[in-house]
C-alpha cells in the first residue's frame, strides 16, 4: 500500500507529465501555441514521453504546420509503434498536404490497430474521395455509420457522394439523419437545401438555406 502511495505522488509529481497536462489544458482551450511550448517542455525533460510527442502532432496539425505535426508523430510512432492515435494525427496532416494516398496506409494500420474507430474509417473515406476513388469512399463511410450511427460527419460526408452522383433524394435521407443528429448544423441544412433544388421542390429548397444563413454557414 505504501507502495502504491509512493509510485503515485511520483508520477503526480513529474515535471514532464505536468507540463504535458498544462499544454493539455491550453489545447482545450485552442490555444495551440501555448499548447506547444508545454508539450516541448515536457518533450525536453522526458524525451521518451510519447503521448507528448503525438499531443504536439495534432497542434502542430490545427496551426497548419503539417509538416512538423508528421516529424512528431514519427518519433512517436518511432518510441511505440502501435500507436494507434499517431497514425491516424500523421495520415491527417498527409491529408492536409494533398498526399492522400500516404494518408491511406496510415489509415490502415491505424484501422488494424483499432478497427472499431469509426472516425479513423470517415478520413480514410476522404481520402479516398479525394483520389476520385468514389466507392471506396462510400464503402468506409457505410463502415463508420455501421460503427457508430449516430455521427452525422459520416452521414454528411456519403450525402456528398449522392450529390456527385447525382442521387439527391438519397443525399436528402443521409442530410435528414445528419441534421436529426445535429439541429444546429448549417452545412447539411446548406447542401440538403441544395439538394431538395435538385429535385424541384424550391419551397423546402428556401427553408433550408435561411436556415443555414440563420446557422452562420453560406459559402
Amino acid at each position: 500500500m505504501v507502495l502504491v502511495i509512493f509510485l503515485l505522488i511520483v508520477c503526480v509529481r513529474d515535471p514532464g507529465i505536468s507540463a504535458y497536462n498544462m499544454g493539455v489544458d491550453h489545447g482545450k482551450v485552442d490555444d495551440y501555441e501555448k499548447a506547444i511550448e508545454h508539450y516541448t517542455k515536457a518533450i525536453k525533460i522526458n524525451p521518451k514521453l510519447v503521448k507528448a510527442y503525438n499531443a504536439r502532432c495534432l497542434s502542430y496539425s490545427q496551426l497548419g504546420q503539417f509538416e512538423r505535426a508528421i516529424q512528431d508523430c514519427d518519433k512517436a510512432i518511432q518510441l511505440n509503434s502501435n500507436y494507434f492515435d499517431a497514425y491516424h494525427n500523421r495520415g491527417i496532416a498527409y491529408d492536409n498536404l494533398g498526399q492522400h494516398k500516404r494518408a491511406i496506409k496510415d489509415y490502415d494500420i491505424a484501422t488494424e490497430l483499432n478497427s472499431g474507430s469509426y472516425k479513423v474509417y470517415v478520413d480514410k473515406g476522404i481520402a479516398y474521395y479525394m483520389l476520385d476513388l468514389i466507392e471506396r469512399a462510400r464503402r468506409n463511410y457505410n463502415k463508420a455509420i455501421e460503427l457508430n450511427p449516430n455521427y452525422a460527419n459520416a452521414y454528411l460526408n456519403r450525402a456528398a457522394i449522392y450529390r456527385y452522383w447525382e442521387e439527391p433524394a438519397m443525399a436528402i435521407d443521409d442530410y435528414n439523419k445528419a441534421i436529426k443528429l445535429e439541429p444546429n448544423n448549417g452545412y447539411g441544412y446548406y447542401w440538403r437545401g441544395k439538394s431538395y433544388q435538385q429535385i424541384g421542390n424550391s419551397e423546402q429548397a428556401k427553408q433550408d438555406l435561411d436556415k443555414a444563413r440563420e446557422l452562420g454557414y453560406n459559402p
